[in-house]
């Protein structure tokens, strides 16, 4: 969580995912690239991953690092409740 954290700050974001590379990443949520940067472009639940998504296999811990005040609050107002009763945000 340190090094998490060491992260967040030292990269100046407004938000950080903790995420992990699996051998089989069937179950979990995944991190899709934006673009071949080290950054993401969406996190996309298994059950509504395209095809094309489905070789990724960088996962979603749901553990994240957020900065007050840059853009969370703005970003919770516009979430939505989803049907499986979660939100999910995106940037």
């Amino acid at each position: 969580m340190k090094a998490l954290v060491a992260a967040h700050r030292n990269g100046n974001a407004a938000a950080t995912i903790l995420s992990a590379v699996l051998a089989d990443p069937s179950g979990y949520g995944r991190v899709v690239p934006q673009n071949g940067k080290r950054r993401s472009s969406a996190i996309v639940e298994e059950s509504q991953l395209p095809d094309e998504q489905r070789e990724i296999n960088e996962i979603n811990s749901a553990i994240y690092c957020f900065t007050l005040g840059k853009t969370l609050g703005a970003a919770l107002a516009q979430v939505k409740a989803q049907q499986q009763t979660s939100r999910i945000v995106f940037d």
